[in-house]
Formats: C-alpha cells, sequence, structure tokens
C-alpha cells in the first residue's frame, strides 16, 4: 500500500510546474482566468451525499453545496466553463488542488 500518494504539492512543485506547481495560482487559472482544467488524480474516490458531505480519498469535507459537490464527483476533469467564481468553490477546490487530490493541467 503506498502512504504517499496522492503528494501534496509544495515550493519545488511551483518552481518546476510554474502555475499549475502552485495550489492558489492553478485555481486562479481555471476559476478566473478561463484557462487550463482542474484534474482528479488518478486512482483517487471522490464521492458525495444528499447532507452536504463530500468524500474525497477517504477525507471528508463539509459542508459543501450539493452543486457543487456533484461538479468535483461527477466529471474527471473540471472545465472553467462548468464553474461559478464563488468563495466557497475557490476555498474547496484550494484544498484538494492543496492536497494533491485535483491537479491543474492545460486543456488537450
Amino acid at each position: 500500500m503506498r502512504f504517499d500518494y496522492p503528494k501534496p504539492l509544495d515550493e519545488t512543485d511551483k518552481m518546476v510546474l510554474g502555475e499549475w506547481g502552485d495550489p492558489e495560482s492553478a485555481v486562479d487559472a481555471v476559476l478566473i482566468h478561463g484557462r487550463g482544467m482542474l484534474v482528479q488524480a488518478e486512482g483517487i474516490v471522490f464521492a458525495y451525499d444528499d447532507d452536504g458531505k463530500l468524500f474525497v480519498n477517504g477525507e471528508i469535507f463539509s459542508p459543501v453545496p450539493l452543486s457543487e459537490a456533484s461538479l468535483i464527483c461527477d466529471s474527471r476533469c473540471i472545465l472553467p466553463e462548468t464553474l461559478d467564481s464563488s468563495e466557497t468553490l475557490k476555498s474547496l477546490l484550494l484544498k484538494l488542488v492543496s492536497l494533491g487530490y485535483l491537479y491543474g493541467c492545460d486543456k488537450v
């Protein structure tokens, strides 16, 4: 069993990956500037319930609006055009990118 996956982002990632290696820059690129996308890390399970709980890799994030939970869980790639720029969504995406559950990249 691997205990080091996904790897949270750190300062070296920022130097190597540029804006995609920095959680705030990655989320801003997609959420505010409409560039790139956020992608679920491979092998990580995303689920949610009707009570406002988001489950990611065994962790519970709560409360999460149902629309945001379904957006994050129901699509492997989160595109800018599917997002609104609410502060709660930005905060949640920032946390998920920081922990390595989502990562930012250019659209393919």
